[in-house]
């Protein structure tokens, strides 16, 4: 709308973001839906849709479809983590740590089957893997 990293452009997202992190959406349909209502207002009969209308639309389909995961503020009252840190986190510690490394390549089943048991491991839960070892055995 304002030309990405602009002035303009940082002044309106502020807003924004805050209003996602208290997890107001309909504060921020609210302001997309203004900004499309502008923009169409805007056009002349013989204009064709323009780049901005797409994007506007695009927003405001996403923020209707994804509302139910964006209560950050509600979340962060249970104490529940808002950002992909903690995941990327476990990813980088239980796969990485043990699937990537050099020249290792894996089928599908042998992945799974890995991962399985490296979650018990991490999980200091080895005991339930050895007693279903027990069992089969």
């Amino acid at each position: 709308m304002y030309g990405e990293g602009t002035e303009s452009c940082r002044e309106w997202v502020k807003p924004r973001e805050e209003e996602l992190y208290a997890g107001d959406i309909k504060l921020i349909l609210a302001e997309l839906r203004r900004r499309l209502y502008q923009r169409k207002r805007g056009l002349r009969k013989d204009e064709k849709l323009d780049s901005m209308l797409h994007p506007l639309q695009t927003h405001i389909g996403y923020f209707l479809n994804h509302a139910q995961r964006m209560r950050y503020a509600e979340f962060r009252k249970q104490g529940l983590p808002i950002g992909s840190g903690m995941v990327e986190g476990a990813c980088k510690h239980l796969v990485n740590k043990r699937m990537k490394r050099s020249s290792m390549e894996w089928c599908h089943r042998g992945a799974t089957a890995v991962l399985q048991l490296r979650k018990y491991l991490v999980a200091d839960q080895w005991n339930q893997v050895k007693q279903h070892l027990r069992i089969a055995a």
